[in-house]
């Protein structure tokens, strides 16, 4: 569903007789809500608050498994109305490219998600700042087994919080273009080898960095750190132009 309006998310969400969906994808309705706003008013006093909280009362909540919000626009529409939400059967959530920031990003993870195993915020503008509150969410970092948070603004401290973080079911993690200031540095390359999970990730990117590679030392320690950093490792100096 793309480019829709206040009022055909609360349809959507509140009214539809929809006894077996379980995947929803809504593309840019971000903008089509902010130009309803400037050209038709505000939406009808009796329609919810768009964005996630609509999901509050809506009976598709029980049995979504998974919620790709792409281009929503989200931000300011989402804090205070997470801690509310209750997503029992939500496995994958991808909200790329909804303009959360830092607040909102950790806002979310206060919502019931017991059955959340990948979680895709690429392009939300998230920074260090905002890692520390996403990572200590109760029960759900822990489960995560994909997580996507390239095209942010993250740097060393951010990629040092990872490192630390109990990411222990993790599989999949995605750091492509970051665009921090400063940039992505040898130092936070070697942290994310150094993590306690890092030998069990499956899949580990990291192109778009380019100041990662330069430190030797810091590409073998990733390429010793398992699978994933040894394919990782390779990308960089490929990046790179070295053999």
């Amino acid at each position: 569903m793309s480019e829709a309006a206040p009022e055909d998310l609360y349809t959507l969400a509140r009214r539809l007789p929809l006894p077996r969906l379980a995947r929803l994808a809504i593309h840019g309705s971000g903008e089509a809500l902010r130009a309803r706003a400037v050209h038709r008013g505000p939406a009808p006093a009796e329609h919810p608050p768009p964005g996630l909280p609509l999901l509050r009362s809506s009976p598709l909540a029980p049995r979504l498994r998974a919620l790709r919000l792409a281009g929503c626009r989200l931000g300011g529409m989402l804090p205070g109305g997470a801690a509310r939400l209750d997503l029992p059967a939500l496995e994958d959530l991808d909200l790329a490219g909804c303009g959360l920031g830092d607040y909102a990003a950790g806002d979310l993870l206060c919502a019931r998600l017991p059955a959340l195993r990948r979680l895709g915020l690429s392009g939300n503008r998230l920074t260090d700042r905002g890692l520390p509150a996403l990572l200590a969410a109760p029960g759900v970092v822990g489960r995560l087994r994909a997580l996507d948070l390239s095209a942010n603004k993250l740097t060393d401290d951010g990629l040092l919080a990872l490192a630390a973080a109990p990411l222990t079911a993790l599989r999949d993690l995605d750091l492509w273009s970051q665009r921090g200031a400063p940039a992505l540095t040898d130092a936070g390359l070697s942290a994310l080898a150094a993590a306690a999970w890092a030998p069990e990730l499956a899949r580990l990117r990291l192109g778009g960095n380019e100041r990662l590679g330069a430190d030797r030392a810091a590409l073998a320690a990733l390429a010793a750190s398992g699978a994933a950093g040894l394919r990782a490792a390779a990308e960089i100096e490929d990046a790179h132009g070295r053999s």
